[in-house]
C-alpha cells in the first residue's frame, strides 16, 4: 500500500488472499475511516469495473476508483543493514539541519533531507540550492 500528499510519503505491505495482482488508487481519508469502523476480522475486497467493495460480516462499503497512472510515483527504499540512534540525538540532526532545506516547492528535490550511514557515522545534509550544504553528523 502507498501513501502520499507529496510531501510525505508511506510504503506498507499486507498480506493478502489471492492470485490476482491489481493496482487500485482509492480515496485515502475514506478508506482509512471505514477500516477503522471494522473489526480485526476478514475483510473482503472486490474490484469489479471503477469500484471497490469492502464486505465484513453484515457491513458492505463502495467506494469510487481513480486511474492507477495518475498516482504520483513513490520510489521504495530497501534497507540492507539496520541502524540505532536516540530519537534526541537524531531530532537534533534534523533540527540542525532544518534551517538549510528549501521550502520552494519548484525545486522539489531541495524540499528534502539526504541521509547516509557509512562506518557507524550517521550523516544528514540539507540544501536550499544557494547556501553550501549544512551537514550534522552523529
Amino acid at each position: 500500500m502507498y501513501s502520499t500528499d507529496l510531501e510525505l510519503s508511506a510504503i506498507s505491505h499486507v498480506e493478502y488472499e489471492g492470485a490476482a495482482e491489481k493496482k487500485v488508487v482509492i480515496h485515502g481519508r475514506k478508506f482509512l475511516d471505514i477500516l477503522k469502523e471494522m473489526d480485526a476480522d476478514l475483510i473482503s475486497f472486490d474490484i469489479k469495473d471503477n469500484s471497490l467493495t469492502l464486505r465484513q460480516k453484515h457491513s458492505e462499503f463502495v467506494l469510487g476508483l481513480q486511474d492507477p497512472d495518475e498516482f504520483p510515483e513513490v520510489k521504495e527504499i530497501t534497507v540492507h543493514k539496520n541502524s540505532q540512534s536516540t530519537g534526541s540525538t537524531f531530532l537534533e540532526m534534523i533540527e540542525k539541519v532544518q534551517f538549510a532545506i528549501s521550502s520552494d516547492e519548484t525545486r522539489y528535490v531541495l524540499t528534502g533531507m539526504y541521509m547516509t550511514a557509512s562506518n557507524g557515522v550517521l550523516s544528514v545534509v540539507g540544501t536550499d540550492g544557494f547556501a553550501w550544504p549544512f551537514i550534522a553528523k552523529q
